[in-house]
């Protein structure tokens, strides 16, 4: 199988349905719907931050699949996992980014 074969085979924004983007959305929703109304606390917020954590690159990395018609790289992984990171830690740790 040649890497051509792949590309053909490729369904633009099809990472949002990878095992841990799905889990990790389900997670969030479960989280902020149901369990933090029912147990609110450190545990649930943290969760929620886990669950996003896992989702949003994905979610990253597939806008970018569709916009610029190119499977992602693992470059391209790298930096939505860098920019997901950074993004949560700005709306953590300052202010301004939390309003936003």
């Amino acid at each position: 199988m040649t890497n051509t074969a792949r590309s053909d085979d490729h369904v633009r924004g099809d990472l949002v349905l990878h095992p841990v983007a799905l889990t990790g959305l389900v997670v969030l929703l479960l989280n902020d719907h149901v369990l933090k109304a029912a147990a609110p606390g450190v545990v649930t917020g943290k969760l929620s931050d886990l669950a996003g954590m896992a989702f949003f690159p994905f979610l990253l990395l597939a806008a970018r699949d569709v916009l610029l018609r190119r499977p992602p790289t693992a470059r391209s992984a790298w930096v939505a996992a860098v920019v997901t990171a950074s993004t949560f830690a700005a709306v953590k740790l300052s202010d301004p980014a939390r309003d936003v």
